[in-house]
């Protein structure tokens, strides 16, 4: 049974419903979201070595942005209660459009990379917790989790191919400013279909004192440092 209460839904999205069918509007979300940041990922670091010429830099910049993303997680949460699940992943969109703007300013001006990590960092829960709670919501009423995933992994696995080899013809040809600003287009892009579909905004319960308690546990630590050690390896093979 779901842990929600039995309720009318209501939609989300301030359009209206029927505008496209079923979850398309998380999938088409999702597709433009990772063409636009695939296009860029894999030659974010190189440009951050260019900018600063220092190796050391490159995973200062990383620490803190994935501290930006720890510490905004819970207020985003809380967000999502007040401006619903639609609003929040278009925020996200946002939010990542002005990370990839700070990078094309810092060319010039090479403070901007640390405003980059700020407002990355932020924009990950912006973008994720949304998508995911959208997501549970879509297995809550068809019972058919498996399907939506593989779906998913369908929509992933397309733009991640297609990406990367864009991006390096484009960096190739244009330089990493026209690199930038097409990413900018379509991760901007990505935050509109997410008014279209039928995902309805539910309850949800947020206690501080409960995640605290539910991390300290001594079973998750092996989970804490796998999932350090994981990013931390990513990060190196990206470098």
């Amino acid at each position: 049974m779901s842990q929600y209460p039995e309720r009318e839904p209501q939609l989300d999205s301030p359009v209206g419903q029927g505008h496209l069918p079923g979850y398309a509007g998380l999938f088409l979300s999702a597709a433009f979201r990772n063409l636009g940041m695939s296009l860029i990922s894999l030659f974010i670091p190189l440009y951050l070595l260019k900018l600063t010429g220092q190796l050391v830099l490159v995973f200062v910049f990383y620490a803190a942005y994935h501290l930006v993303v720890v510490l905004a997680a819970f207020p985003v949460a809380m967000l999502i209660k007040k401006a619903g699940v639609d609003m929040v992943g278009f925020l996200g969109a946002v939010a990542r459009t002005l990370f990839i703007y700070c990078m094309i300013q810092a060319e010039s001006k090479i403070g901007f990379i640390w405003l980059g990590a700020l407002v990355w960092g932020t924009a990950v829960p912006l973008t994720w917790l949304p998508f995911n709670y959208s997501f549970t919501i879509a297995e809550e009423e068809d019972g058919k989790y498996g399907k939506e995933v593989a779906q998913l992994q369908v929509v992933y696995r397309l733009t991640g191919l297609l990406g990367p080899a864009a991006g390096g013809i484009l960096a190739a040809m244009f330089g990493f400013k026209v690199l930038f600003s097409v990413t900018m287009i379509l991760t901007l892009i990505s935050g509109l279909p997410l008014f279209f579909d039928k995902v309805t905004q539910r309850d949800m319960r947020l206690s501080w004192e409960k995640i605290v308690a539910h991390l300290r546990k001594s079973k998750r630590r092996r989970l804490w440092f796998s999932l350090v050690g994981g990013q931390l390896e990513a990060e190196v093979v990206g470098l």
